[in-house]
């Protein structure tokens, strides 16, 4: 709406109040929105390397996206649709971290926690179409026979998810089976309460809160950032898993063989995108070194 407009309809509205019924000019108006769009939240440090982590995890994701986009015209055509679901995944995951990262340097916690729920279903559906050819097909048939929620809710709701990852750990003889189920439904419990609107998220998604000092902080239009960091913490965590398994997905011909899905032109995105997982891998076992060594101090 321009001044002229603007002015036109406060007239219209406004013509019989008096000097009581106050309202902003349109310059005013303009004012708030420049202000508004200006704010530059107040930065958490700490974040930074955090955020190259997840940098690092969004091209590693994206270079498997782009291995198998440009190979798939030269596959089988029987594997066709599965490249087309595990390129579309990798794609979104990738798209889904950088998203994150730009809410969470603009001070939206709420949002990128809401977004972060999506990207722990899209990790787990990837897993899990991975896992179940039969589920692939299915995923993918879904947009052709306009049936995506009866699809959903037998197969990709998060429950069904939770228990093929479940049933494929115990195959594996996996000691962490168990435990592994629990974190993953006590994480994606979390986070979906923030994008379910319960109050007491909703609540906490106005405020940011400084973990140095405990001071809680009225976050309107992304003052602060406080939790990036943690957040951040968590969607790296989520994806050092997602590659652990894809990794091991690929040590076995009959689940994931690279082979039929991309062409030799294409390798190097493929092998890159595999060495930067392999520093990150690196990266998270110092870690846990060191939170290790802390812990027995």
């Amino acid at each position: 709406m321009n001044k002229k407009e603007y002015d036109k309809l406060y007239k219209l509205i406004f013509k019989e109040f008096n000097d009581e019924n106050q309202i902003s000019s349109y310059e005013e108006f303009v004012a708030f929105i420049k202000k508004m769009k200006s704010i530059k939240p107040e930065v958490n440090k700490e974040m930074k390397a955090e955020k190259r982590t997840t940098e690092l995890y969004a091209l590693s994701s994206g270079l498997l996206a782009l291995a198998l986009e440009s190979s798939k015209e030269n596959i089988q055509e029987q594997l066709k649709n599965y490249s087309t679901v595990y390129e579309t995944l990798f794609t979104n995951i990738s798209n889904d971290c950088l998203a994150i990262i730009k809410l969470l340097e603009s001070g939206f916690e709420f949002q990128a926690r809401i977004l972060t729920r999506n990207l722990f279903e899209l990790v787990y559906t990837l897993l899990v179409v991975i896992v179940n050819k039969d589920k692939c097909k299915a995923y993918f048939d879904s947009a052709r026979l306009e049936n995506s929620y009866d699809v959903w809710n037998k197969y990709i709701r998060m429950s069904k998810l939770n228990e093929e990852l479940y049933n494929f750990e115990k195959k594996s003889d996996s000691e962490y089976a168990e435990m592994m189920k629990e974190a993953r439904k006590r994480i994606y419990s979390q986070y979906s309460s923030y994008a379910h609107n319960d109050f007491i998220y909703c609540f906490i998604g106005c405020h940011s809160t400084d973990q140095t000092n405990q001071m809680v902080n009225y976050n309107l239009w992304g003052n602060y950032n406080y939790n990036a960091k943690y957040i951040l913490s968590s969607v790296n965590d989520l994806l050092w898993m997602m590659f652990l398994y894809f990794k091991s997905f690929m040590s076995q011909d009959n689940i994931f063989n690279k082979e039929d899905f991309i062409t030799k032109d294409n390798y190097k995105y493929w092998n890159d995108a595999l060495f930067i997982s392999v520093i990150l891998d690196e990266q998270k076992r110092k870690e846990i070194d060191e939170n290790n060594d802390e812990q027995g101090e």
